[in-house]
């Protein structure tokens, strides 16, 4: 088995009146089967019915800002790589 990011657009939030407040995406761990893994294929959503996925560990959603510096969905995808390389060291 094998964990991957894989990340998808996320709806905007909206505050109390009605103004929309950004780009958000949504990043999530996902576990393959060995088959998938072995191909070299990815599913197309994040969703644990989706063909070749075992498991999703959903970090949530997260804001794009103006730079990679700044932006909380840049730092979340940072952190979900390195979980990953820590999830398949582990086995």
């Amino acid at each position: 088995m094998q964990w991957i990011v894989m990340t998808a657009s996320a709806p905007a939030a909206h505050t109390p009146t009605g103004r929309h407040t950004g780009e958000y995406r949504r990043v999530a761990l996902v576990k393959l089967t060995l088959d998938y893994a072995e191909k070299g294929l990815r599913p197309k959503l994040i969703s644990v019915k989706e063909h070749g996925v075992l498991e999703v560990r959903d970090l949530g959603s997260f804001r794009l800002g103006r730079s990679p510096r700044t932006s909380a969905y840049a730092k979340a995808v940072q952190y979900a790589e390195h979980q990953v390389e820590r999830l398949n060291k582990e086995g």
